[in-house]
């Protein structure tokens, strides 16, 4: 009868190490962006909601806020978000994943 086992199998090392390598993976693979604070909720649900490029001033109405706020809070989301000029209006939209 065996009493004892010769050597510990390194399982938990192995997990962990396979799970650390996936989250890596996972985190690579993410194209998509998801808002975190609540500065970013706010932009993307008024860019969701108006479903079209919109200026600062209708973003400033669908976010129940000023135009100075609107504008810090895009500023603050600049790398989710594209500014785009039409003439004198500057048009807002979410960016398209690459």
């Amino acid at each position: 009868m065996i009493s004892h086992v010769p050597f510990e199998w390194p399982f938990r090392k192995w997990w962990e190490r396979f799970f650390h390598e996936r989250a890596e993976e996972a985190r690579e693979q993410k194209k998509e962006w998801i808002p975190e604070t609540d500065t970013e909720r706010r932009v993307y649900a008024a860019l969701i909601l108006a479903g079209r490029p919109v200026t600062n001033g209708e973003l400033a109405a669908l976010m129940n806020c000023s135009k100075s706020q609107a504008s810090k809070d895009v500023a603050a989301v600049k790398d989710q978000v594209q500014k785009l000029r039409f003439g004198r209006e500057v048009r807002i939209s979410l960016q398209l994943p690459n």
